[in-house]
């Protein structure tokens, strides 16, 4: 999973912890985030159905998309103005 995934799921976590009642733990791999969901059945159901629903939630609505390095100085633009651009 790219990296904006991993930082949205450490906002939600805090909150996905409590409303599940489940244990949840961030171990980092090479690519990515696994999440170590644990508690009784339906603590851990619940954890890891509302831990799908961010990920579904994200990929509605990201894409990662592999670029040259030689094209990234002209993406993000000058003082950051290509990013600007596309945020708004």
């Amino acid at each position: 999973m790219p990296s904006d995934i991993n930082r949205q799921l450490d906002r939600e976590l805090p909150k996905l912890r409590i409303e599940s009642g489940a244990k949840m733990s961030l171990i980092p791999t090479a690519t990515a985030y696994c999440v170590l969901v644990s508690g009784d059945e339906l603590q851990t159901t619940s954890g890891v159905a509302a831990l799908e629903e961010v990920k579904t939630n994200y990929l509605k609505t990201a894409r990662d998309v592999n670029m040259p390095s030689d094209m990234i100085p002209g993406i993000i633009g000058k003082g950051g103005s290509g990013i600007r651009a596309l945020e708004e």
